[in-house]
Parts: structure tokens; sequence; C-alpha cells
């Protein structure tokens, strides 16, 4: 796969929803989608869906050499809530140093609020 060089109109990245019936119809758009914005090297594509089969199914049908791009590498196929979870604690993480970012307020409840989601997580 050539590198791709930076475009003028680049995509800035985002969430794309897209849903179907019919498994190879959504296999066909992602494999297009995939090879007309490639990410740049050592980026991961997200993918959600509804079940760990059909996660499996996935993976496959986008290494299939008929249809597919021939490789699934760098590749997260995760269900919707456990990447919700991830996000959750990614955010959770990135605003841990920083006081200000959850709350302006100064009192002690707000505080405890954080304190206690903060313990509830790392369970």
């Amino acid at each position: 796969m050539p590198f791709a060089a930076p475009q003028e109109n680049a995509l800035t990245p985002g969430f794309m929803v897209v849903h179907g019936n019919r498994l190879e119809d959504l296999r066909g758009v992602a494999v297009e989608w995939m090879k007309r914005h490639p990410l740049a090297p050592l980026e991961n594509e997200t993918i959600l869906v509804q079940s760990n089969g059909i996660g499996q199914w996935m993976k496959l049908a986008l290494a299939a050499d008929e249809a597919g791009s021939g490789i699934a590498a760098a590749l997260d196929v995760t269900l919707p809530a456990r990447f919700l979870w991830q996000a959750y604690r990614a955010v959770l993480n990135h605003v841990e140093g920083d006081a200000n970012a959850v709350s302006t307020s100064t009192d002690n409840t707000s505080l405890k609020k954080r304190q206690r989601l903060k313990a509830i997580l790392k369970r």
C-alpha cells in the first residue's frame, strides 16, 4: 500500500455510522472507505460491531483476497459498550491532573464525587 500524502481537503477525525442488513455490502463500504482514506502509519482503524461473532467475521472478510483489502492489520474491532468505556477512561485520565477540567467549582462535594468515581474506575 503506497504512503498517502496529506491532501488539502483531508478529512478531520470523527465518528461515522454505517448500518445495514447485508454484511457483505457493509464490508464493501468499509474496504472502499479504508482504501480512499488511509490512516497515517501506526494508527488503528476502530470498527464497532454488535457481537464478537460479527467482529471475527469482519476481520476475516476484510482480509479476504477476492473482495477485501488482502490484509486485516491495525484494526480495533470492538463492541460499542467497550468503546465507550475506553473513551470514558481516556477522558478521565486526561483531565486527572487538571483540577479545573471537569468543574470550576471548588466545593468539597464535586471533589468527593470525582474521587469516588476514580476509585470505582480503578477496581
